[in-house]
């Protein structure tokens, strides 16, 4: 029997009825996932010139960072098809006004049975309707291999994707099932977000995409860096321009 599980891992463990044949359960983790502070900002090159770039963000609709739960349609051995979705306003919610470069994406796991591998599937779009609904456009893909060594643990990605300004970022973690063998939850906890968390499961009886509620608030950052309007590729080596880039010597980078 297939049910969707919200586990908070320390001694509790609550069942809530969802639907007909279905659960949640809620179980505690004990880690606090601290995240580095923004680099210095960069200059990017871009064909033959070079993009100015404001300081590494990242992006975050979660009140804490703090693990306590994890979510997945699951039969208590296997998990099934789970997707879960954030959508960011990069304009509305976060100020950014031109494109935006995804650089990385953050999020979590947890195996309740077995010990992977699993792969994890990432998918960055952009949409200029509200979600969920509209035309996604995929701007960048990447996939990440786990196992349970990774567990309780806040993994960054490296992916690559343009969002258009005045575009939302919609950022997706997959993993398909069953495989009879490994039941694992993304991790997230039930304090709090500023948006909703969204998720899709066909197994579990939501094959479109819908808000979750307010019971689980999945940890899915985005590291990225807003492209500034430049009118023109950026002369590194002139006078006054920044040139944050550690070098060697006096010129600059690259001259």
């Amino acid at each position: 029997m297939k049910k969707i599980t919200l586990l908070t891992l320390l001694t509790v463990f609550l069942t809530f009825p969802i639907m007909m044949g279905q659960t949640t359960t809620v179980t505690a983790l004990n880690r606090t996932a601290i995240g580095g502070a923004p680099g210095s900002a960069t200059i990017n090159q871009n064909g033959n010139g070079y993009q100015a770039m404001r300081a590494p963000v990242t992006l975050t609709q979660n009140s804490s960072q703090t693990l306590t739960s994890a979510l997945g349609c699951n039969d208590a051995v296997s998990v099934y098809d789970t997707a879960l979705f954030r959508a960011f306003n990069l304009a509305a919610d976060h100020g950014i006004v031109n494109d935006f470069q995804v650089s990385n994406v953050e999020f979590g796991v947890f195996f309740f049975n077995g010990v992977g591998p699993k792969t994890i599937e990432i998918t960055v779009y952009s949409t200029p309707d509200p979600f969920p609904g509209g035309a996604l456009t995929v701007r960048g893909t990447a996939s990440r291999v786990v196992t349970s060594a990774n567990n309780l643990t806040v993994l960054s990605q490296s992916v690559s994707a343009l969002i258009p300004a005045g575009e939302t970022l919609v950022y997706k973690i997959f993993v398909a099932g069953p495989d009879g063998a490994n039941y694992l939850g993304f991790l997230g906890n039930t304090v709090g977000q500023t948006k909703p968390t969204y998720w899709q499961s066909v197994p579990c009886g939501a094959p479109n995409i819908v808000d979750f509620g307010t019971a689980f608030a999945a940890v899915m950052n985005v590291v990225g860096e807003e492209i500034l309007p430049s009118g023109g590729p950026v002369n590194v080596c002139g006078t006054g321009n920044p040139q944050p880039i550690p070098v060697t010597g006096t010129g600059g980078f690259p001259c």
